[in-house]
């Protein structure tokens, strides 16, 4: 904890300032004494006495006042435990929720019970066996033999379940996560009405805390919070629109540039039929799509509805963000899964040797636990995207960044795809369908003239790399990929071409053969490859098909970025 204080302290150092005062932190813990007793040592990391606050000079330490409530009152922290939060969680249960659920670990619960020699029938049984199980083992106690079975997995999967269950109504959510999750806000919205003179609010809770929290705010993680863990819910203020605008200015001039370069494609008018639209589940992405699509299909003549207002509504399309296996597969279960397991257990494992002083050198000072080349590929975004904030990094990251985190994150995008299961998760779906929809076109079944994906800078990646198309720097924002489709001779071929996020032009790039074409059929090859182990998915190998004309455009963006930038307030 005493780590973690310090890692806080060096992170918001300039915000938080270097002398404390009882009215800059607002301080809670949970009723429980070990989270106290973190909160102090966490405290005297983060606000060691300066000058004159030096009281002793061999006790670099000064008193910090927190609250805490009595444990039959505490629903801030641990109302799980409460009665009436267990009879909502039982009746839950009893309706009938619980039953199929259950099916999948009665095995699990029954050699739990025969060996624990305690009563187990649900998830929230497991739940607290895993949690006596993990705390001996932090105390460095030794595990009876039978544990060993079950700890840490598969029971570090039943406790991920559990949270889920824990929250599964809206009554079972107000219960756990409403008061504390009401006082974040409330506490933030005072802060922006200028009510509150605090900086930081700081709560020591449980691993469960983090876990509710983060639930509530619908963000995915596939790990338990351990001992020591942090999450910071910080509050930005916009003080410049510079970024904002930047963003905007960024991805509508990418429209124009399209517009300039495929006008004679599109014609001026747009109309339903002409366009398909699709956007990565991610807010940012679908902002991005509207405002390419508002420079790339002003209205013209009778399409101008008001005056003054250059634009007309475009519709697109995008998926649930648990279901967006076009986009945002990397972070799904099923993936994620696979890459860990090729990276520690199979082929993959050679890679993360090879870094490991890497890995070491960002967890020590990063205090982020760093396990293979994928946690660097996240942290690199991270930081890229703090950059564009204006954020200035701490100095020991320029010893890793922007090199060789640069280099090893195009590294990262060939091991995401080295075997073909893996390959299809990330880009099967997307492949897939910009070959059919190439295919449905040159066939006449389709209207279409464009299709127009607003994605991320990995999905340019994990497109190249799958034409094995050879590049050189990650993609930025306001990046695009275009996929010509055209027809010579009866015959149709694709030709790539690419626009970084610096520049107005697009650069006609080679596949391996160095070649600057690729015929749809030997496209349709390539994604036939990639299914052969899957006997549920038929393709046909038809290509239907007078110098050479472009017929059919398939493009894909990078969201713009960099809207807010100043910190002006961070709850932790």
């Amino acid at each position: 904890m005493y780590s973690l204080g310090e890692a806080i302290r060096e992170r918001y150092d300039k915000f938080i300032g270097d002398i404390y005062t009882p009215d800059i932190l607002d301080a809670w813990s949970s009723s429980y004494e070990r989270c106290q007793s973190s909160l102090q040592v966490f405290l005297a990391a983060l606000f060691p006495p300066k000058g004159a606050l030096i009281w002793r000079e061999s006790l670099m330490w000064q008193p910090i006042t927190y609250k805490s409530l009595l444990k039959d009152e505490d629903n801030l922290f641990v109302s799980i435990l409460m009665s009436d939060y267990e009879k909502l969680y039982n009746e839950y249960y009893l309706e009938g929720n619980g039953e199929a659920l259950i099916k999948e670990i009665r095995p699990l619960l029954s050699y739990a019970q025969k060996h624990y020699n305690v009563t187990m029938k649900t998830f929230r049984d497991l739940f607290m066996l895993y949690a006596v199980l993990s705390g001996k083992h932090g105390y460095g106690l030794e595990l009876p033999e039978w544990s060993k079975k079950i700890y840490p997995q598969p029971l570090s999967d039943v406790v991920l379940k559990e949270y889920f269950i824990q929250m599964g109504t809206k009554e079972l959510s107000r219960r756990v996560i409403g008061r504390l999750i009401k006082k974040i806000l409330e506490d933030t919205e005072n802060h922006i009405k200028n009510k509150s003179t605090y900086k930081l609010h700081l709560y020591s809770g449980h691993d469960f805390t983090v876990t509710h929290i983060m639930k509530f705010l619908e963000i995915t993680s596939k790990t338990l919070p351990d001992w020591g863990a942090c999450l910071a819910l910080e509050l930005h203020k916009e003080t410049k629109t510079y970024f904002l605008e930047e963003g905007k200015k960024s991805m509508y001039d990418l429209g124009k540039i399209i517009r300039r370069r495929y006008n004679d494609l599109l014609g001026e008018i747009y109309t339903p039929d002409m366009l398909d639209a699709w956007a990565s589940s991610f807010d940012r992405c679908q902002m991005s799509l509207q405002v390419v699509l508002t420079s790339l299909f002003p209205p013209k003549g009778i399409l101008v509805w008001e005056e003054g207002l250059d634009w007309q509504p475009i519709a697109y399309k995008s998926l649930q963000k648990k279901d967006d296996n076009m986009f945002m597969a990397f972070i799904l279960d099923d993936f994620t899964r696979m890459y860990y397991e090729y990276c520690t257990k199979g082929a993959g494992k050679a890679v993360t040797e090879r870094i490991k002083p890497i890995l070491s050198y960002v967890q020590e000072h990063g205090k982020t636990k760093m396990t293979c080349l994928r946690d660097l590929f996240i942290t690199h975004i991270v930081w890229s995207g703090e950059v564009g904030y204006g954020l200035e990094l701490p100095e020991w990251t320029k010893k890793v960044y922007p090199q060789p985190l640069n280099s090893l994150v195009l590294e990262d995008y060939h091991l995401q795809m080295a075997t073909k299961e893996m390959t299809r998760q990330l880009v099967g779906r997307l492949i897939t369908k910009i070959l059919e929809d190439s295919e449905t076109r040159v066939k006449r079944k389709s209207n279409y003239k464009l299709t127009l994906y607003s994605g991320h800078d990995m999905t340019i990646g994990y497109l190249l790399t799958f034409l094995k198309i050879m590049y050189t720097s990650h993609a930025g924002w306001a990046a695009c990929l275009a996929i010509e489709v055209h027809e010579e001779n009866k015959s149709h071929f694709i030709e790539v071409h690419y626009k970084d996020d610096k520049h107005a032009k697009f650069e006609l790039l080679r596949f391996p053969s160095g070649q600057r074409r690729l015929y749809l059929h030997e496209l349709r090859d390539m994604v036939d490859e990639l299914y052969t182990d899957v006997e549920e998915v038929e393709r046909s190998k038809s290509v239907a098909s007078t110098g050479q004309r472009l017929a059919y455009l398939q493009m894909l963006i990078t969201w713009m970025g960099c809207i807010y930038t100043t910190i002006s307030y961070t709850k932790l």
